[in-house]
C-alpha cells in the first residue's frame, strides 16, 4: 500500500501555493512541523479506532472472523482516505480534481483489490465475505479521517497566520 500510495502522490503537479515558497534550504528536515502534526493525530485517531474495532466490533463483526475482517478492510479503506489528505503540503490542500488522475487510478484499484481480497480471499488471507451493509459503514466511518485533515489543516492555517 505505501508503494502504490507514494506512487499516486509522486504524480501530483506542483499547485500554486507550492510554486510561492522559498527555496527548502538543502539541510532542511523532509518532515514540516504539518507533517509532524498530521502524523502524529491521524496516527493516534487511527489506533485509537482500530483497537476499539478490535475490543468492540463497532463497525460490525459477530464473530471473531469478521471482527479481524472489517478490522483489515477499515484498516485499508482509512489509509485510502488518509491518501487524500496526504496531498496537503503544509495544510493546504490542492484543487482536489485537476492534474492528477493518475491518484485516483491508483486509488481505485488499492479499493478494488481490496475488496476482491476480503470477498475471495478467505483462504489465502483469513478473511471472511462482508455484506453490502458491512462495506457502506466501513467507507463512511473510515472517511471519518478526512474529518481529522480538514480540522487539521484548518486549526494549522489559523495558527499560522496569527
Amino acid at each position: 500500500m505505501d508503494t502504490l500510495a507514494a506512487f499516486a502522490l509522486c504524480s501530483e503537479a506542483p499547485h500554486k501555493g507550492l510554486m510561492n515558497h522559498r527555496p527548502v534550504p538543502q539541510d532542511a528536515t523532509i518532515v514540516t512541523p504539518f507533517m509532524w502534526l498530521s502524523i502524529l493525530v491521524t496516527g493516534t485517531f487511527l489506533i485509537l479506532a482500530g483497537l476499539l474495532q478490535m475490543a468492540t466490533g463497532f463497525l460490525g463483526g459477530t464473530t471473531p472472523e469478521e471482527i479481524n475482517t472489517v478490522f483489515f478492510a477499515g484498516f485499508i479503506m482509512a489509509a485510502v482516505w488518509n491518501g487524500i489528505n496526504c496531498r496537503a503540503l503544509d495544510g493546504k490542500m490542492p484543487p482536489f480534481f485537476k492534474g492528477n488522475p493518475t491518484f485516483f487510478v491508483v486509488m481505485g484499484l488499492v479499493i478494488a483489490v481490496q475488496v476482491a481480497i476480503v470477498q475471495f480471499g478467505g483462504a489465502v488471507f483469513a478473511t471472511v465475505p462482508l455484506s453490502s451493509l458491512q462495506w457502506v459503514t466501513i467507507i463512511i466511518a473510515t472517511a471519518s479521517v478526512l474529518v481529522v485533515g480538514l480540522v487539521l489543516r484548518v486549526a494549522y492555517g489559523l495558527y499560522r497566520n496569527r
